[in-house]
Order: C-alpha cells, then structure tokens, then sequence
C-alpha cells in the first residue's frame, strides 16, 4: 500500500481522537461493555475482571479515566475526569493475571482464518500470516493503514489500524483507542472464527468516525 512523507497529527485530528475515544468508552459503559467482550485478549479481560469489581455509580469515572490516561500518554489533550489519576493508579496495581481464562486451550486455526479472510473481497494478501485492506474497498479509508495478523502458533488474530504517515504510528484499534491495549482476539473453534471474521468491518467502521 501506498505510504504518505511522515507528518505529525494535527490539532484538529487530536482533538477528534479524544472525543471519539471517551465518547465509544462512554458508550461501552452504557451497554455493560457489550463491544468489548467481544474481544479475547488478556488486556481486555482484565478490563472487564477489574471494571465489574467497581461500584456501578462509579464505573463510568473509572473507565473513562484509563481512555484518558491513554490520551495523555500519547500527548492528546482530552477532557478532564474526575479522579482519572486515581481510577488508572487502582488499575495499574491489579494482578496482571486478573481475568485470565485459564481454561483456554489454543488451537491451530489459522488455516481456517485465512480461508474466511481471502474470501472477503475487502482484504488482498500480505503474505502468509498478514493481510491489508485493499484500497479499492468500500472500507478503505485513505488515511488509515488497515491489515490483519494472524498468530499460528496460538491463533490469533490481530486488527491493525494506524494513521498513514505518522511519526508515533497512532494505534486506532478499537481496544486501543479506548487505552486497553490492542485489538484482537483469541479463536477457539469455527463458530468463534466466523463470528470474529464478521465483527471486522464493523470495527473498521467505527474509524471512519475520525474523518
């Protein structure tokens, strides 16, 4: 895919990041986190085992203050919660193995990704474990790099989404933008891979949210 000269984001793409950010957290909130549990990764897991463990008047400060946190590492400016300082130190303290699913066992199904994946006229191949959007999709966004990763060993799948010709590659993954870490998700069996395959664009859409 094609790339543009790096060139820092600007004021206004900032500002639209933070507002997009807290605004999908905010969300996630309302809806008892339905999105995110959708995900299998150990960082959002363990979003879900410690949020849960606050008081529900309370969790909607607490969540927001990590999307904030997150914005702040990244030097974005975003609106001041109540306490984030607070909220994301209690986080930062919990087990790192707190929600873990111990019972989960990984399996090769990286070969069925792939068939799911190259069946999507969205996607063209990268290569044997990677794949982009192709830029004449109806998903594409021009200023968005957009692929996947497939893990073979545990398989995973990974959703890339940066900024096009950003020096600090700006992670626009779902689960990321909203400070949680990357997004992805562990397969277990076919009816979880076909239903991660079709999860995909409605993940990438919510980028187009910024633009």
């Amino acid at each position: 895919m094609r790339f543009e000269p790096n060139r820092p984001m600007t004021k206004d793409l900032q500002e639209k990041v933070a507002r997009v950010a807290l605004r999908h957290m905010k969300r996630e909130c309302e809806s008892d986190f339905e999105v995110l549990a959708g995900f299998r990764t150990h960082t959002t897991e363990r979003f879900l085992g410690w949020i849960r463990t606050i008081p529900k008047p309370q969790r909607l400060e607490a969540a927001l203050s990590l999307t904030c946190r997150n914005l702040k590492r990244r030097r974005i400016a975003c609106e001041m919660v109540p306490n984030f300082e607070y909220w994301a130190s209690l986080f930062g303290g919990t087990p790192v193995d707190l929600g873990l699913d111990r019972t989960w066992q990984p399996r090769r199904y990286a070969k069925r990704i792939r068939m799911l994946v190259r069946e999507m006229p969205e996607w063209r191949a990268g290569g044997q474990q990677s794949f982009d959007l192709s830029e004449d999709s109806l998903l594409s966004i021009s200023d968005i790099r957009t692929g996947l990763e497939l893990n073979t060993r545990v398989a995973d799948v990974v959703l890339l989404q940066f900024f096009r010709g950003d020096n600090s590659l700006f992670d626009l993954s779902y689960v990321s933008l909203l400070g949680i870490g990357p997004t992805g998700w562990k397969i277990n069996d076919d009816i979880e891979c076909e239903k991660v395959i079709k999860q995909l664009p409605l993940i990438i859409g919510k980028a187009k949210e910024l633009f």
